[in-house]
């Protein structure tokens, strides 16, 4: 029979914490069944997992506080429900790709005209 001790209960505790799987965590306990462990640290396996995340949200705010710009963004994003303003393309409507494109053939063909255009070989030919 087991009988769980306060170094035990600990040994779980931060085993769940750590995201250790049950099987892993009865391994370490001389090999005791799941069903085991369950009955008998279900409180360190529930707690565990809570106790860490609540250890490193503390860490993350205090680095996000201390001026880490990352973690701010990250912790105004994920705990401030924040997103950064959606950034706007604006177009100007007087300018269309086709517009630009014929006006660059048209500076082409000018050139061609006044001999500033140098001839290139068709790769056709």
């Amino acid at each position: 029979m087991h009988t769980p001790t306060a170094a035990t209960r600990e040994l779980v505790a931060r085993s769940s914490g750590l995201g250790l799987p049950h099987e892993s965590i009865a391994h370490l306990l001389d090999g005791i069944d799941d069903k085991t462990l369950r009955k008998y640290y279900r409180t360190e396996l529930d707690n565990g997992k809570a106790r860490a995340h609540a250890q490193v949200a503390a860490t993350l705010f205090e680095r996000a506080v201390a001026g880490d710009t990352a973690l701010l963004i990250f912790y105004a994003k994920t705990q401030l429900r924040w997103s950064p303003p959606a950034t706007e393309l604006q177009l100007n409507a007087a300018i269309s790709i086709s517009a630009a494109l014929a006006d660059a053939s048209l500076r082409i063909a000018h050139d061609a005209i006044d001999g500033e255009c140098e001839d290139v070989a068709d790769p056709a030919d």
